[in-house]
């Protein structure tokens, strides 16, 4: 996230697009919608949407006491398809369903940490 993050103000630079009026004067810019910052912030928008959810499932999740082989493909799988999703999204844009498959996969591991966690929470809770 912090790599977008540093993507979005290069772009900003490059293309001498602000979003705040004293930053366009001090850097001899314009206040304007670009369209690659938009999408590069758009990406990085979307991380800060689904890279938090899966940390705190993921923290859950090693409650549960998971295989270690399993939560290190868990946590892989999740690192590289974000990566990957953010790169489609950001750097180079290929035709979908590509990133939305590559988000669905991040989702279903996410989801199933979460309800892995949940439920046994409620077992443990139960007996």
């Amino acid at each position: 996230m912090m790599g977008v993050t540093l993507l979005t103000i290069y772009n900003r630079f490059r293309h001498k697009a602000f979003i705040c009026p004293e930053d366009a004067k001090w850097l001899r810019g314009q206040v304007v919608v670009n369209d690659t910052v938009e999408r590069i912030r758009r990406a990085h928008q979307n991380d800060l949407e689904n890279i938090p959810i899966f940390l705190a499932a993921g923290f859950a999740y090693l409650w549960t006491h998971p295989y270690v082989w399993l939560a290190s493909i868990l946590y892989i799988g999740f690192t590289i398809l974000r990566v990957l999703h953010t790169i489609v999204y950001a750097l180079i844009i290929l035709p979908q369903p590509t990133r939305a498959m590559l988000w669905l996969g991040g989702f279903l591991i996410t989801g199933y940490m979460a309800i892995h966690s949940a439920i046994y929470v409620f077992i443990y809770l139960v007996t």
